[in-house]
């Protein structure tokens, strides 16, 4: 339904469409998914399009991406298999599983989290504010630089990849926004992606290393 009323209220997407110009269609709709203005549905119609178009450009890996953002948005998305090809419909159900195992780990994050012993908040206010703020440097004055290395360098070195990473994220995701032909589009998402994995691990890492200074302040 959503994919209808967007060809009716974006008839050139329906004509190129009709037409087999997939690529004329992915141009289109990548265009307007910079709209920020844009509404929740017309974005998960705008996903579905360029699903639909991947699709038939046998592409289904971007094709997966694609109906993945869609469900994202609205996880409770399903497609007609009377007005959608079973071929489609098998790459959307791909999709909606890639989402349900998303979840499933995202779920065992949280568990995790929650079982993580409380950490003792009083005696990590005890400690001076710059042990808070850079790890380490409490077991500088201790005497124990090794620790204290390991602590500030990776706390240091992690956020500073993350926020390199960050940087060269936006540069190709834009290139991927701006891609047109097939080959372009795949090389510049790969790389996208890339930049994405690496900005997440490095960042995550950071706060790792944070967290775990926290905890072993609260322990001395």
């Amino acid at each position: 339904m959503i994919f209808l009323l967007l060809f009716l209220t974006l008839p050139d997407l329906q004509k190129f469409y009709e037409e087999g110009k997939y690529l004329k269609v992915i141009e289109k709709a990548q265009q307007l998914l910079k709209d920020t203005t844009l509404s929740k549905e017309d974005r998960v119609g705008l996903h579905l399009i360029l699903g639909f178009c991947y699709s038939a450009m046998e592409d289904e890996g971007l094709a997966k991406l694609e109906f993945l953002e869609a469900l994202t948005i609205k996880p409770t998305l399903k497609l007609d298999p009377m007005m959608v090809s079973p071929k489609i419909i098998k790459i959307f159900n791909k999709a909606k599983t890639m989402l349900q195992e998303i979840k499933k780990i995202d779920k065992r994050k949280e568990e995790k989290i929650e079982k993580t012993p409380p950490v003792k908040m009083g005696k990590i206010l005890k400690k001076k504010m710059i042990d808070l703020v850079l790890p380490g440097t409490y077991y500088f004055r201790k005497g124990e630089n090794f620790k204290a290395y390991l602590l500030l360098g990776g706390t240091g070195l992690s956020l500073m990849l993350g926020g390199v990473f960050s940087y060269w994220e936006k540069g190709a995701h834009q290139r991927y926004l701006e891609a047109r032909e097939k080959q372009e589009i795949e090389e510049a998402y790969r790389t996208y992606s890339l930049y994405y994995k690496a900005k997440m691990i490095s960042i995550g890492t950071g706060l790792g290393i944070y967290l775990l200074n926290l905890i072993l302040l609260a322990k001395e």
